[in-house]
């Protein structure tokens, strides 16, 4: 609803005094026709310089709120209801909530579309797996044989690991052992006492002796008095050797030579290691 003011009401918001109209001048008489023109416009003369002028004109409202001044704009009041508000605004919100509620749903039916792509693509990669896993199956099939052969060719590969674990190679060591003899000393007889890898070897009860896995006794002969201090120094340097001890010296008269007992141990230095598997 609006309300108008008067223009009278208009100046006294604006702070203006009223203006006081003009009087009114006098009417003169009507000019006779008998009257010659000189007189009628010197009448015309008169009634111009005595009609008062007027005062200027109030600016309009438009005019008023086009210079930017708040006296004399358009009053204007609110009689709209609070409940018209709140009920104008609380659709606001219903708006905005069905808006959200909008954007959210687009957003699961394009989360939903994905998943449902991307699990397509996941099944149609498993088929594809399958698919290929099941003809490399067929393809094993035709090397059964040799699946087999491999199976017995680890398992045998695994038997020489074990059974080669203690393995030492005697002719290359004894060789070793007759090329530490001292000049004229030769070799005439060779105990061997070796482990086994089903069973462990017996140690020695005495602390002076080290661990062991083989025991060599050696008889030598010798034309001369063997040097046996020496001999064991050079045992000495043999691989895997552990410790030595001499035994008796003894002369035979009837074949003048000399012969001498030697007892060695050996460790696990002195395996071939011919079978072990090695880790690539």
């Amino acid at each position: 609803m609006k309300f108008y003011l008067t223009k009278a009401a208009q100046r006294a918001a604006e702070g203006g005094a009223q203006p006081q109209k003009p009087a009114r001048a006098a009417k003169t008489p009507k000019p006779t026709p008998d009257a010659p023109p000189r007189a009628r416009n010197a009448k015309a003369t008169v009634e111009s310089a005595a009609a008062p002028q007027r005062a200027p004109k109030a600016p309009r409202r438009g005019d008023v709120r086009a210079a930017g001044l708040g006296a004399g704009a358009e009053p204007r009041v609110d009689l709209l209801p609070p409940e018209v508000r709140a009920e104008r605004r609380s659709g606001q919100m219903v708006g905005r909530a069905w808006l959200a509620v909008g954007v959210v749903a687009a957003l699961v039916v394009i989360g939903t579309g994905s998943a449902t792509l991307y699990s397509a693509s996941a099944k149609s990669k498993l088929a594809d797996s399958q698919a290929q896993t099941g003809e490399l199956l067929a393809q094993q099939t035709k090397y059964k044989d040799v699946r087999t052969y491999q199976a017995q060719s680890t398992l045998v590969s695994a038997a020489q690991s074990v059974g080669g674990s203690t393995e030492i190679d005697w002719n290359t060591y004894l060789a070793k052992v007759q090329a530490s003899l001292p000049t004229g000393v030769t070799i005439t007889s060779v105990t061997i006492d070796s482990t086994d890898p089903l069973k462990a070897y017996a140690q020695a009860t005495t602390p002076l002796q080290g661990e062991r896995v083989a025991t060599l006794t050696f008889t030598a002969t010798s034309a001369e008095l063997p040097a046996v201090p020496t001999w064991l120094d050079d045992l000495t340097k043999l691989p895997g050797y552990t410790d030595a001890s001499p035994g008796s010296v003894a002369f035979d008269a009837s074949t003048k030579l000399y012969t001498a007992n030697i007892t060695m141990h050996i460790t696990q230095a002195a395996y071939s290691g011919r079978y072990t598997t090695k880790d690539k």
